[in-house]
């Protein structure tokens, strides 16, 4: 842990020295915003090579909830899973709910560690959000998250929600798992929820060139450890399975979806690709790329007016729907 801090430390040192002679990596980027990608990628690359003790990390680390005081969280159980409810004192919709997959590369990640952006979605949109903890690798290998997040779907309708009133959403890995969800309830031929929210999704995992590329710098994703943390998930099975790679799936009949994503972040290209392949497929899809965004940006930063103007987006879509 001490080779973290100071690795962390080094890396925020060096964004300090190199910006008066590079300038800002954006344009619009302030040290802060910069200093911080810098030190999340060197976090990310930790949390992948350590997934056990970064799980343990997060699960000691407290974070403020800046609108505790404007909804109620309490515990769930389904079935083995953990999961979280987030309930808004305001509720705007109240015969919705929506279920919420994180991100974390199928390998860390968890409801405790997206409590501040969950309630502010929640708060912000007047709705209930159901956050899971599913299962990880490697412990548990595909299609173990894929099962969970079935499970939970399965379960809302158990407890009288119906279809229309269910909204999927999640963010990089749990983009594509949310993705995954939709895919599987059109092969068991079961009703699709009302519609999906994906945020910077990870829908083709081993793609290469373009974005995963010239995006590295502004990122705090890297091609290296993803494609690792892919290997770890599938084990010996295909990482182009369309339940993981869903950009390869058939995407007929889905949810509508919301997708956003940020220019500088190099699942940039796949999200793009994404889309298209669902418009193509007769799906309904908005896209909505942020100039100089990274990945993840209106969780990770949400003092950006960008972040703020991009949940204003949510917002619209969810009372629209």
């Amino acid at each position: 842990m001490p080779y973290l801090i100071l690795r962390l430390l080094g890396t925020a040192l060096g964004v300090l020295l190199r910006r008066p002679l590079r300038g800002a990596a954006q344009p619009d980027w302030s040290l802060r915003t910069e200093m911080t990608v810098a030190v999340l990628r060197q976090a990310m690359r930790y949390a992948a090579a350590h997934p056990q003790q970064w799980r343990q990390l997060e699960s000691r680390r407290s974070q403020p909830i800046a609108v505790a005081d404007q909804l109620e969280r309490r515990a769930e159980q389904i079935g083995d899973m953990a999961a979280e409810w987030f309930e808004p004192h305001r509720l705007r919709q109240p015969q919705r709910v929506l279920l919420y997959l994180h991100g974390g590369a199928y390998l860390f990640g968890s409801v405790q560690g997206f409590r501040p952006f969950l309630s502010r979605l929640a708060v912000e949109n007047g709705i209930r959000v159901l956050a899971v903890d599913y299962r990880l690798a490697p412990e548990h290998r595909f299609p173990a998250a894929q099962q969970d997040a079935l499970a939970a779907y399965q379960w809302l309708l158990d407890q009288g929600h119906e279809p229309e009133q269910i909204i999927i959403a999640g963010d990089s890995a749990g983009g594509g798992l949310s993705c995954a969800l939709l895919l599987q309830l059109k092969q068991l031929a079961e009703p699709q929820p009302r519609a999906a929210l994906l945020f910077s999704p990870w829908v083709h995992p081993l793609a290469t060139g373009g974005s995963m590329i010239t995006n590295l710098d502004y990122d705090i994703l890297e091609a290296d450890w993803l494609r690792d943390a892919i290997r770890l998930s599938m084990g010996e099975l295909d990482a182009d399975h369309p339940l993981v790679a869903p950009v390869h799936a058939d995407l007929r009949a889905l949810a509508p979806m919301l997708i956003i994503g940020g220019e500088a972040e190099i699942f940039r290209d796949q999200i793009i690709r994404f889309a298209q392949h669902l418009r193509d497929a007769g799906g309904e899809v908005e896209l909505e790329l942020w100039p100089q965004m990274m990945h993840d940006f209106q969780i990770l930063f949400p003092e950006l007016p960008q972040s703020k103007s991009a949940m204003a987006r949510v917002s619209q879509f969810l009372a629209q729907l």
